[in-house]
């Protein structure tokens, strides 16, 4: 029973804080806005451009099949990460509590998105490791695919394991598990005639996706490297255990962002790895629990509440049951009247108009640096060409990109709009542009 009661009170908390009391979120929104267009028919990678594999987005399409709104999206999300947690528990026990004090703390590690799913999904590699199941090595096999699957970036070193302990573990059923979805998502591709849109924009574009990030958190990367300095040191105590190899292989969620929302994530694994490692026998685990969700839940509800009181749930489409304050259901509704079916919205919230006004979202709605693989500059551009009729949304902020403003949208795309087309009209911070014939 108090297991029962406690992994429910888990589920239903990370339903409620995404619900509720985290802030908004621009990787939350793509996953959602990835897993809603393919819900509306839409194919991966030719009628939207996406940098990860297609398994996460297929994943949490599944409840919106059910329901097409971002309540079903949650839902799922907390059962998957409540079930990573339930295995946690089998080998922690009252540890785990540790994992959900972090990200309790790491608000980053509550979106659903598909890096969350891989950090949670680790756990249950580490269970099926330390697990007796007869077919566990080929288990393994499926699961490490399915997390290359996930964001192959990091998924392809759950490999260099293997090659370190190969001795002692049966390789070959294990390359035939990792095999067999790499199988199932080859032949989709093929149905989908998506292949080579799938190789340029996953593989082929993360050079240029990569240079995107060049605001460097230095502090962050102190802390990782004294991280994974101490995380190599006991691992080699422990023998190169293969549970703490995997762990170390998937600090590199880190790179190349080399920011504080990615150190979240290292920071939760490298927490994962202190409970995997450690007894902490001397600490009250539960009582540390329990003070910490109190004091976080009536902060949280204090600050939400008491400077951004609003209406719930909202009108917006698909989106009614995410809280928003009133000042932003006010600003993104009068963003929204400007807005028109034909309009190019270039900023980073452009799938967040999509999704509430139930539209499908194309190459022109993820307009990031690097999203488009290899040259992806010069296939925005081309894409831009193609769409000379519509007009631009550009948010007046983005005019100092050249200079101190940081954002994820591609700089070359933005120099091309403010040389060939002109601004027309006003509409809030944004600028409506059409191009200058």
């Amino acid at each position: 029973m108090k297991k029962i009661l406690f992994f429910t009170f888990v589920f239903i908390f990370i339903i409620l804080f995404n619900l509720f009391l985290v802030p908004n979120n621009m990787d939350e929104l793509w996953n959602y806005g990835f897993s809603l267009a393919i819900r509306m028919g839409e194919i991966p990678y030719n009628d939207f451009n996406m940098v990860v594999p297609p398994f996460y987005p297929l994943l949490m399409s599944i409840p919106l099949f059910i329901y097409k709104n971002y309540l079903s999206f949650v839902i799922f999300h907390s059962l998957l990460v409540t079930i990573s947690l339930y295995y946690a528990y089998k080998m922690y026990g009252d540890r785990t509590s540790l994992l959900v004090i972090t990200f309790m703390f790491l608000l980053n590690c509550i979106y659903p998105t598909y890096n969350t799913f891989f950090i949670f999904f680790i756990i249950i590699l580490i269970y099926l490791e330390k697990s007796s199941l007869k077919n566990k090595d080929l288990l393994i096999g499926l699961l490490i695919s399915i997390l290359f699957l996930t964001k192959q970036s990091i998924g392809i070193v759950l490999l260099i394991p293997w090659l370190i302990k190969c001795k002692s573990i049966n390789l070959k059923k294990r390359i035939i598990g990792f095999i067999i979805p790499l199988f199932i998502c080859l032949t989709y591709l093929l149905i989908n005639n998506n292949l080579y849109n799938f190789i340029d924009q996953c593989f082929l574009g993360l050079i240029d996706f990569s240079g995107n990030y060049k605001s460097i958190d230095y502090l962050c990367v102190f802390l990782f490297i004294l991280i994974l300095i101490f995380s190599i040191i006991i691992c080699i105590k422990k023998k190169l255990d293969i549970n703490n190899l995997y762990i170390i292989m998937s600090y590199i969620i880190f790179i190349p962002t080399f920011d504080a929302l990615h150190f979240q994530y290292a920071f939760f694994l490298f927490v994962l790895f202190l409970i995997n490692n450690f007894e902490f026998k001397k600490i009250n685990i539960k009582l540390i629990f329990i003070c910490l969700f109190i004091g976080i839940t009536v902060i949280s509800i204090y600050k939400r509440y008491n400077s951004y009181i609003g209406v719930y749930p909202n009108n917006f489409n698909n989106l009614n049951t995410k809280y928003y304050p009133s000042n932003g259901i006010k600003y993104i509704s009068s963003v929204n009247e400007c807005i028109k079916d034909d309009y190019i919205i270039f900023d980073e919230t452009a799938y967040l108009y999509r999704i509430i006004n139930n539209q499908k979202v194309t190459y022109l709605d993820l307009v990031n640096h690097g999203n488009l693989g290899f040259n992806s500059s010069k296939k925005f551009i081309k894409e831009l060409k193609k769409n000379k009729d519509r007009k631009i949304f550009v948010r007046d902020s983005i005019n100092d990109i050249t200079n101190n403003y940081y954002t994820q949208l591609d700089r070359d795309v933005y120099l091309y709009i403010i040389k060939h087309y002109k601004v027309v009209d006003k509409c809030m911070n944004f600028s409506i542009y059409e191009f200058d014939k």
